[in-house]
């Protein structure tokens, strides 16, 4: 079974319009995460993160530090399920052309028959895998996160790296780079992908600017 979740920052109303109808043209059913607002008592709080990855000045803002909570929320649901698949979107994808009930299933048939740990489903037209096949999955050394804004994990896994990925050293790709390291996981891209409407320029970001 597949469990669907996004990563949602309320205040961006125009963001769940754009995805409530991608979702309902796609049938897929929601559990939307919408905890952690950047003004909330647990973000202002939060002990500053200093990090080289962080959007600007060396230190994650509280924009950064609200969608890694997300992300920490979301992972330890998925831990808690029993044999089941967790897909996790980020508020900012665009809908893709295909049908993801549809390309789904083959992709994580393909996915376990080279035994992945994690799968990145999220893209970049700059890392985009060029084929010509119908469904690709590609798994080596430099095949780490590719943005967080999709992907995919199995419910055994996100328990085994959950006290690990939730001790917040970095924005939620890079901690996943460290988490892949930290583990050795199998991690995994995979074509067709979905893309960003923030990486491509169709809305601005909701991190860089706070």
């Amino acid at each position: 079974m597949i469990n669907y979740y996004c990563l949602h920052h309320s205040p961006a109303t125009e963001r769940k319009h754009y995805l409530t109808d991608l979702f309902n043209r796609q049938n897929l059913q929601i559990q939307w995460i919408e905890d952690f607002l950047p003004d909330c008592d647990d973000i202002i709080n939060y002990p500053k993160v200093y990090c080289v990855h962080a959007a600007k000045n060396g230190i994650l803002n509280n924009a950064e530090i609200s969608l890694c909570l997300k992300h920490n929320l979301v992972l330890k649901k998925i831990g808690e399920l029993n044999n089941e698949y967790g897909m996790i979107f980020e508020d900012d994808i665009k809908e893709p052309s295909w049908s993801i009930n549809e390309y789904i299933p083959e992709i994580i048939k393909q996915f376990e028959e080279i035994n992945g740990e994690i799968l990145w489903i999220g893209s970049d037209p700059s890392m985009e895998i060029h084929t010509k096949d119908k469904i690709k999955i590609l798994s080596n050394s430099q095949t780490k996160s590719r943005f967080s804004h999709c992907y995919l994990i199995h419910s055994s896994i996100a328990k085994k790296v959950l006290n690990f990925y939730c001790n917040i050293m970095a924005p939620p790709d890079w901690q996943w780079n460290f988490t892949i390291d930290y583990f050795k996981l199998k991690s995994c891209w995979c074509y067709p992908s979905i893309f960003q409407r923030t990486s491509i320029k169709e809305i601005p970001s909701l991190l860089r600017d706070n």
